[in-house]
C-alpha cells in the first residue's frame, strides 16, 4: 500500500516495458539472492502497472535489457495506490543453501524528488564520431546479458559480445548459441556454496541500452588507476597507464528552498604509454551544476586538454568533406553550458552548447532535444546535434537528426519507432516495432526497418535510394520445468 495524501497528484504516464520512469511515481525493489552485496535483480513499476526489470552486475551497473518472467497489478485508491507482485522462484538464480536474501525497497513520489530522465529504443542511437577512436555500442541481446557483469570494468570490456555475428563489419547468420554461466565460491555473509548454474540456447537479437548516473553524495573523493595492455575485447586504446582522481562537492543549501543540490567537481586524467611518456592530460571543472526542486537542472563547466597524436588521422564531415589531422602535440581550452527541464512535465527539453579549441582549429557543438507526452502512453521526442569545425584545412560540419515516438496501449501492448539521419553517412533510417506480451515470458514482436542512401549532400533534395530493408516476426515462448 502506497499511501498518498493527494491522490490527484499521482503520476503514471508510462506503459512500455523497461522505459525510464523519470516522469512517474514508482515503486522499486532489488533482490540480492546470493547475499554477496554486489549482484542482484532489479524490479520497478508505476501506478499504471508498467513492468521494469534488470540485472545488477558486479560493478553495480544496471542492465535493463534483461526481461524476467513475473507479474504485477496496481490500483488507484482514494488514499493512494496499491501494487501486488508475483515473482516465481524459477525466474531467479539463487543459492539454495541460503536461508535469507538481501532486499531493498524504494518509493518515488515524482512531484517531490528529482531523477534523471532517460529512455530506450530497440536500435542503436546514431552518433557522429569526431575522434580518432572507435565508438562503443552496448550489447542488448538478452542471450549475452545474463552473467555479463563479471566482465564489466569501467575502463575496458575484456569480452565484447557486440562483435559476435560480425566479420569485418559485415553481418553473418547465427543459427543458434549456447552458454554456460553461474556463480561459484562462498558469497559474502554466507557459508554455503553458490550452486545455481544456468545454460541456455537461444537465437540472439540486436538492440541497445543506456546507463544512468547514481545520486551524488555531499562530498566524494574518487580515483582510478588502471594499466591496460593489449585488449582482447573492446578498448579505445591499448598499451597505456591511466590515473583519474576526482573531487566532488555536492552540498544541499538549506537557505535556497528552490534548490535541491549543487555540484562542483574537479576531474583530472593523466594517461601515459607503458614507458611513462605522456599521451593525454585532461583537467576538467564543473564550476556549477544546480539541481532544482522542480526537477530542472543547469550546468556550467570548462577545462584544459593536452593530446599527443603519434599518427595522423582523418576527420569526416557532411557532404563527404574530409580533413587530415597531422601528428603532433596539441593543447586546447574549452567550455560548456547546458540545461534541461524536468521530465515529469508534459513538454520537456534540454539544450547544451560547447565551444573550444579542436586540434589545430576550433569547434562549436549544439545539442537540443524536446519531448512531448500529450496523453498517457504516448511519447514523441526529437533530438538534433550540430558540430561546426574550423581547421587550418577548412570548414567541416556535421548534423544529426532523430525523431522517436511510442504508443503504449497497455502495459502488455506497445508500438514504437524512430527515424534517424546524419549527413556524414547520408543514411536515412526508419525503425518500427510492435510488441505484444501475451503473458510474462511469452512475447510476439513485429519489426520493420528500412534504410535509404541520400545521393546528394542535402537532406531535403529527396534523391534517396533504398540501401537495405527488413521485416521480422519474433515469438518468444518460455517453458519451465
Amino acid at each position: 500500500m502506497l499511501h498518498d495524501s493527494d491522490p490527484s497528484g499521482i503520476l503514471g504516464h508510462q506503459l512500455e516495458r523497461d522505459v525510464g520512469l523519470g516522469t512517474d511515481d514508482r515503486f522499486m525493489w532489488i533482490l540480492d539472492t546470493f547475499q554477496d552485496g554486489r549482484t542482484g535483480y532489479f524490479f520497478e513499476t508505476n501506478p499504471a502497472a508498467l513492468m521494469g526489470d534488470g540485472l545488477i552486475g558486479g560493478g553495480g551497473d544496471l542492465n535493463k535489457r534483461w526481461d524476467g518472467i513475473w507479474e504485477v497489478r496496481t490500483r488507484l485508491l482514494p488514499d493512494g495506490w496499491s501494487v501486488e507482485i508475483r515473482i516465481p522462484f524459477s525466474t531467479l538464480n539463487f543459492d539454495p543453501d541460503l536461508d535469507s536474501w538481501g532486499i531493498n525497497f524504494q518509493r518515488t513520489i515524482r512531484r517531490r524528488t528529482v531523477n534523471t530522465d532517460f529512455a530506450e529504443v530497440e536500435v542503436d542511437q546514431r552518433r557522429v564520431n569526431l575522434t580518432r577512436f572507435p565508438l562503443r555500442f552496448p550489447e542488448q541481446r538478452g542471450f549475452f546479458l545474463e552473467g555479463s557483469g563479471v566482465f564489466s570494468f569501467n575502463w575496458a570490456d575484456p569480452f565484447f559480445s557486440r562483435r559476435i555475428g560480425l566479420v569485418e563489419g559485415q553481418e553473418v547468420p547465427i543459427g543458434a548459441g549456447a552458454r554456460l554461466d553461474g556463480q561459484a565460491g562462498r558469497p559474502h555473509g554466507s557459508h554455503g556454496r553458490q550452486r545455481a548454474v544456468r545454460s541456455r540456447a537461444q537465437i540472439p537479437r540486436i538492440s541497445m541500452e543506456l546507463s544512468q548516473r547514481p545520486d551524488p553524495a555531499a562530498f566524494v573523493v574518487s580515483g582510478l588507476r588502471a594499466r591496460v595492455g593489449s585488449a582482447v575485447g573492446f578498448a579505445q586504446r591499448a598499451g597505456f597507464r591511466r590515473h583519474q582522481p576526482t573531487l566532488t562537492i555536492a552540498p544541499r543549501p538549506a537557505f535556497l528552498p528552490w534548490v535541491r543540490q549543487t555540484e562542483h567537481e574537479i576531474h583530472f586524467e593523466y594517461l601515459t604509454d607503458m614507458d611513462g611518456r605522456l599521451l593525454t592530460r585532461n583537467l576538467n571543472f564543473t564550476f556549477l551544476q544546480v539541481n532544482f526542486e522542480s526537477g530542472d537542472r543547469f550546468s556550467f563547466g570548462g577545462g584544459e586538454n593536452f593530446e599527443r597524436l603519434d599518427d595522423p588521422f582523418t576527420l569526416r564531415g557532411s557532404g563527404g568533406m574530409t580533413a587530415e589531422i597531422p601528428a603532433g602535440d596539441y593543447r586546447s581550452w574549452g567550455w560548456s553550458i547546458s540545461g534541461g527541464t524536468a521530465g515529469r512535465r508534459m513538454l520537456s527539453g534540454s539544450l547544451g552548447v560547447e565551444r573550444g579549441d579542436f586540434w589545430d582549429g576550433r569547434r562549436s557543438q549544439l545539442d537540443m532535444s524536446a519531448t512531448i507526452r500529450p496523453r498517457r502512453g504516448v511519447t514523441i521526442s526529437t533530438d538534433y546535434q550540430r558540430n561546426e569545425v574550423r581547421l587550418e584545412q577548412g570548414a567541416l560540419d556535421t548534423n544529426l537528426y532523430r525523431l522517436s515516438a511510442s504508443w503504449n496501449l497497455s502495459p502488455l501492448t506497445s508500438m514504437s519507432g524512430n527515424v534517424q539521419y546524419d549527413d556524414v553517412s547520408q543514411v536515412l533510417g526508419l525503425f518500427a516495432r510492435a510488441r505484444w506480451i501475451v503473458r510474462p515470458g511469452n512475447d510476439v514482436f513485429v519489426v520493420w526497418s528500412h534504410n535509404w542512401q541520400n545521393e546528394v549532400a542535402r537532406l531535403f533534395d529527396r534523391e534517396f535510394s533504398t540501401l537495405s530493408r527488413g521485416f521480422a516476426i519474433k515469438v518468444n515462448y518460455s517453458y519451465r520445468f
